[in-house]
């Protein structure tokens, strides 16, 4: 299991292997965790609250992808 500072180090070194550090300002970043936050809400936004706690296997698993984007 990796540790936090690992996962962290290997997220950097996948930025910089594509150029994307010239787009991490506090502005951009601040604007894409917004849209990934609505994403992962879109899957819940009509549900009640025990239909959210019992989602279908297919939408557990983009629900897990859009909570990994978001972290």
């Amino acid at each position: 299991m990796k540790t936090l500072e690992e996962l962290r180090q290997r997220l950097r070194q996948f930025a910089r292997e594509r150029d994307w550090e010239q787009f991490h300002s506090p502005k951009n970043l601040s604007m894409a965790l917004i849209v990934e936050a609505a994403e992962l809400v879109e899957h819940f936004q009509w549900l009640t609250q025990e239909q959210s706690k019992k989602l279908p296997e297919k939408t557990l698993r983009e629900v897990e992808q859009e909570m990994a984007d978001v972290f």
